[in-house]
């Protein structure tokens, strides 16, 4: 079970699925973290770039980017360094049975899945390089941000032979649970801000 909240963008995953158990954070930046007002980056290792194994079999990957005012975007120049990090620790750290969770600020650009008016490079709605993450490396599951009329909706694509859940939990949240035998994740989303999850 992975617990993802949009207010602090991590992903966090109880020990031995106890809830009474501290949850690792692993948190990854977006353009309003200009400031870092409760010290979750301070306090715990970013993964903007990188790759981190959270359980046996399963690992996270995170991309993030801010600038120096929360109303700046990035442009797919920006993020591409990003997301070619990523593709390279994927290389080193992945085992082939391994199942990957994507964790992105930025939307991958998946023109099937909406109608973005005005979209185009410098848009600052959904990312080409984020989607060549998602093609190159099929997660199961791509948790996402940054638009937020988006906020607690969710799609299912064909990538290859793996089908990719991707989630836009907003800021309640949601619970990801992942099958890592079948290769699949499912989602709840969260109620409310005193709601940790399904039981």
């Amino acid at each position: 079970m992975i617990l993802t909240r949009w207010k602090t963008h991590c992903v966090g995953m109880p020990r031995a699925g106890l809830r009474s158990e501290p949850f690792r954070c692993s948190p990854f930046t977006g353009n309003h973290d200009t400031v870092d007002e409760y010290h979750a980056f301070k306090r715990a290792t970013a993964l903007d770039g990188s790759i981190a194994r959270i359980a046996p079999g399963l690992c996270v990957a995170g991309i993030g980017w801010n600038g120096e005012r929360y109303f700046e975007l990035p442009l797919e120049a920006d993020l591409r360094p990003i997301c070619r990090s990523v593709q390279r620790q994927a290389s080193l750290k992945l085992h082939s049975d391994d199942k990957l969770i994507l964790l992105t600020h930025y939307p991958p650009r998946f023109a099937s899945l909406r109608d973005v008016p005005g979209d185009c490079d410098g848009g600052g709605i959904w990312y080409d390089c984020v989607r060549e993450v998602v093609e190159l490396l099929k997660p199961v599951a791509v948790v996402q941000g940054h638009v937020h009329k988006w906020f607690q909706s969710s799609h299912t694509i064909p990538v290859g032979e793996q089908n990719v859940l991707i989630v836009s939990a907003g800021p309640l949240g949601a619970v990801l649970t992942i099958d890592l035998e079948r290769g699949e994740a499912t989602h709840d989303w969260i109620e409310n801000s005193n709601d940790n999850g399904p039981e």
